[in-house]
């Protein structure tokens, strides 16, 4: 087929009845994470950030009271 042909061919075959998806609703956004594992995952986190604070604070000597 000449390539002229395969051109038009492909016009036609785009204006054929079904040729174009029809989307009637936009497809959700899937995350990889849902929100309970997300919060659960930042509760930790954060939370283990927040004792080694403490911990560090405890565990340091109180101003000029070392040798």
């Amino acid at each position: 087929m000449a390539p002229v042909n395969r051109v038009i061919a492909a016009k036609a075959k785009k204006a054929e009845k079904g040729g174009v998806k029809k989307k009637v609703k936009e497809e959700k956004v899937k995350f990889p994470v849902g929100p309970v594992l997300m919060g659960f995952l930042l509760f930790v986190v954060v939370g283990s950030a927040l004792l080694q604070v403490l911990r560090n604070a405890q565990a340091s000597q109180p101003f000029g009271g070392g040798v």
